[in-house]
């Protein structure tokens, strides 16, 4: 699995996932070290671990290592216990894809950003809201795109954990109501995130 396939299941960490606590030399992809020399750091070796309980999951902290020069990383992964990040991406890779993509708010200016992935044919859709700060409380009503406005759809949170970002309707909603009125999302927290997935009934 790669950095990107991570990173867009919803998981705060980049690379490959980490395997049990051994004190063996793994490839991250998602990390890169260059030296002051031109020499590039790609294998680290894990030199401890630690996991705790937080609110519906847990976070896990990984310290990494280089082999020859004094490079030293720590990585903390957030996990939540009801939800399946992986399974999720790759139920929507196809549409991330291969999708239109939409800016829905610009990153310029704000505290949120949001874009959007709409099937060729309409026949689903996946959102992503993105905090921008440290510290935020911010709510933006987000107008979908790319939709069959006479079609019904489902929205789902996933990868949402024990916060809901948003009030969804329980019962499927017509395209051209999501694009009109869209739906209200709600982030707070340090660099608090949401994915939705649209789905065609």
């Amino acid at each position: 699995m790669t950095g990107y396939d991570i990173a867009m299941a919803g998981l705060l960490s980049f690379g490959q996932v980490i395997p049990s606590a051994q004190k063996e030399i793994v490839k991250h992809s998602g990390l890169q070290v260059i030296h002051a020399d031109g020499a590039v750091t790609l294998r680290l070796k894990e030199t401890g671990r630690d996991e705790r309980a937080v609110d519906g999951g847990r976070i896990v902290t990984v310290k990494l290592q280089d082999e020859h020069y004094p490079v030293y990383i720590t990585r903390h992964v957030r996990t939540w216990n009801d939800c399946d990040a992986v399974a999720d991406y790759k139920r929507i890779r196809p549409i991330v894809q291969r999708g239109d993509l939409y800016r829905l708010v610009s990153p310029y200016g704000g505290r949120m950003s949001a874009l959007m992935f709409a099937s060729e044919d309409r026949s689903g859709a996946a959102v992503f809201a993105l905090g921008l700060d440290k510290d935020i409380v911010v709510e933006e009503t987000l107008l979908l795109r790319g939709l069959d406005p006479d079609s019904k759809y489902v929205v789902t949170e996933i990868n949402r954990g024990a916060k809901l970002h948003a009030e969804l309707p329980k019962e499927p909603v017509d395209g051209r109501t999501l694009m009109e009125k869209g739906i209200a999302v709600k982030l707070s927290g340090k660099f608090d995130s949401a994915s939705f997935e649209v789905t065609k009934r």
